[in-house]
């Protein structure tokens, strides 16, 4: 019989873990196995935490009476509210109050640029390499323009396919090894439209 440190009450041998540490002369844990497993892990993952402060939040606190997902929200904007709420109940996304499908919100919200005018330069194609790939091709910009996820729209460039588009990002980062097949048409591309902006 031993008596468990945690709970004191004396149990059987058996219902202690075997211990890999030397003071413990009987060769077992100093806690039973119940509350090695069972009570501790419960508290420690937040079990017996309350609740978020929320309205209908349900997972537990984590500071500033806010589970983390909030806390994490109120330090980055100031209140735990979701502002621009961007897509409403009908999977419609809106930007500036005027409602738009995915693809459209995403060209006018990053890109600044309309669906039509995409799709008019979209066409024929890669502008890089003519390539029409199964699945849409990207907007290129001017990174030295505009270097976040967003572009002002002046900076936009032209439509390409995705190797392009890594290409065009190897020559002006310099990565673009001195060998590669299509550098002529990627340093003309970038030239051109350096001479437009300017």
């Amino acid at each position: 019989m031993k008596e468990c440190k945690k709970c004191k009450q004396s149990k059987d041998l058996a219902d202690f873990y075997k211990a890999n540490y030397q003071y413990e002369k009987d060769g077992h844990d100093y806690y039973c196995k119940y509350c090695r497993t069972g009570t501790a892990i419960k508290s420690h993952r937040g079990g017996n935490k309350k609740p978020c402060s929320v309205e209908d939040c349900n997972r537990s606190h984590y500071a500033l009476s806010y589970c983390r997902m909030h806390y994490a929200r109120f330090k980055r904007r100031g209140t735990t509210e979701v502002k621009n709420q961007s897509i409403g109940e009908d999977n419609i996304y809106y930007f500036k109050g005027k409602p738009f499908f995915r693809k459209e919100y995403v060209l006018k919200y990053v890109y600044n640029m309309e669906i039509s005018e995409y799709e008019t330069r979209a066409a024929n194609g890669c502008e890089l390499c003519g390539d029409k790939p199964e699945r849409s091709l990207h907007v290129d910009h001017d990174h030295k323009c505009c270097n976040g996820p967003r572009s002002c729209g002046e900076c936009v460039r032209g439509i390409v396919c995705n190797k392009c588009n890594k290409a065009i990002d190897k020559y002006e980062t310099g990565l673009m090894r001195a060998d590669y097949p299509d550098l002529d048409k990627v340093k003309k591309y970038v030239e051109a439209y350096s001479v437009r902006s300017n």
